[in-house]
């Protein structure tokens, strides 16, 4: 799922009155689950009482209603409403129940629901056919489907030339092809199915240029799998590993795939976290605190965003001059400029976007350790992005 227009939208929007509102719910396929709607009835109902909000309360209230008719493989909503704006999401992967209202979307649950839910290919095959599929953000689709032409009538026949009913008559079950013949039957027919396996490589390399895979999950043969990782590129090969026998259920295949993918992200954010607490343990090229973070930031020289989506990170934004202050409204002390409340996780987010390269850890929930520190880490570069803003971060 591309949400890169979705996201690029959303950027640039700025509600001085504080009336950007954004939701995301927790959705199940069979209904919209019990806590789901406690939820919209304690919280966003008692949250868009607000002043500006009467409109979007409306509006929210009647897409709510049209959920019924959604489609059925929704799991979960990202809903922004604002005075100018509305965007909302169905997503095949699931929410929490989430409310923010502040100046600018918030965009961590979506990007974090992304990291969550990566690009992945799954490849199958057995002696005759391969299937190569993508998942991305729990949507399903087909790359390629593979067929072993020699092998697709009679194996023996093929290669001996035998009539197949020699050996399907009852009387004659014992015979076939054998010794010398049966090897160079069994050396044909894995080359027929390594041609197919080495097809289905390159196809997946050239489909990866444009849409490049986190993971590549193997199923089916296990002797096939390591000649197709062998023929992929260098960048795509360390990411393959084989998984397992193709389960008899596609319902199964998927669950196994899911499973997967959840290991490979829980490793990955691992990896990040240790890395983090290593650097922190030793006091060198780490950033603690929204005040501290941003002020890297502005110098370019933060790597890795450390963030958690359940806290937005209240702090203030001068109209005037930009700078972002870890402290409620009171006023630019830089321009005597009018501060409004907005989220420094979102505008440290949005910073990274705008000047990329940054990498972002979204950290499991709930992260007390975080929050004790004011709800934003950094790792620190020497080199730095070399971005130069106008704003200060204090």
């Amino acid at each position: 799922m591309n949400l890169t227009p979705h996201v690029d939208a959303l950027l640039p929007l700025f509600e001085p009155e504080g009336t950007v509102v954004t939701l995301t719910l927790d959705l199940s396929r069979a209904g919209i689950p019990v806590a789901t709607r406690t939820f919209l009835k304690d919280v966003v109902e008692e949250r868009l009482r607000g002043p500006g909000l009467e409109k979007t309360a409306r509006r929210i209230r009647k897409h709510m209603g049209s959920l019924v008719e959604r489609h059925p493989e929704t799991n979960g909503l990202f809903l922004v409403a604002g005075t100018t704006a509305w965007v909302a999401l169905e997503l095949q992967v699931p929410m929490r129940n989430f409310i923010t209202i502040t100046s600018v979307p918030y965009l961590l649950p979506l990007l974090e629901a992304r990291a969550r839910a990566p690009r992945v290919a799954i490849a199958r095959f057995d002696l005759r056919t391969g299937l190569v599929q993508e998942v991305d953000m729990g949507v399903w689709s087909e790359l390629g489907a593979y067929r072993a032409d020699a092998l697709a009538g009679d194996y023996e026949h093929t290669i001996s030339g035998r009539a197949v009913v020699v050996r399907t008559r009852p009387h004659a079950l014992g015979s076939g092809i054998g010794g010398g013949r049966r090897s160079r039957f069994d050396e044909s027919r894995l080359e027929f199915t390594a041609a197919m396996v080495r097809k289905a490589a390159r196809e997946l390399a050239i489909h990866a240029r444009k849409a490049f895979p986190e993971a590549i999950l193997g199923f089916g043969d296990r002797e096939g799998f390591p000649i197709f990782r062998d023929h992929l590129p260098p960048s795509l090969r360390s990411r393959a590993r084989y998984v397992g026998p193709t389960p008899w259920q596609e319902s199964d295949l998927r669950a196994a795939a899911y499973v997967a993918v959840e290991r490979l992200v829980h490793e990955r954010t691992e990896a990040e976290l240790l890395e983090f607490h290593e650097r922190r343990a030793k006091g060198t090229f780490v950033a603690l605190g929204s005040a501290e973070v941003l002020d890297w930031m502005n110098q370019g020289k933060v790597a890795r965003l450390y963030l958690d989506t359940t806290n937005p990170v209240e702090g203030s934004r001068c109209l005037v001059c930009n700078s972002l202050f870890a402290s409620p409204p009171n006023g630019c002390p830089h321009c005597d400029g009018r501060t409004v409340g907005t989220s420094l996780a979102q505008e440290a987010l949005a910073h990274g976007l705008k000047h990329p390269p940054l990498a972002v850890t979204f950290v499991p929930t709930p992260a007390p350790w975080l929050g004790a520190i004011g709800g934003m880490a950094a790792l620190l570069s020497a080199k730095g992005m070399r971005v130069k803003t106008g704003g200060r971060h204090d």
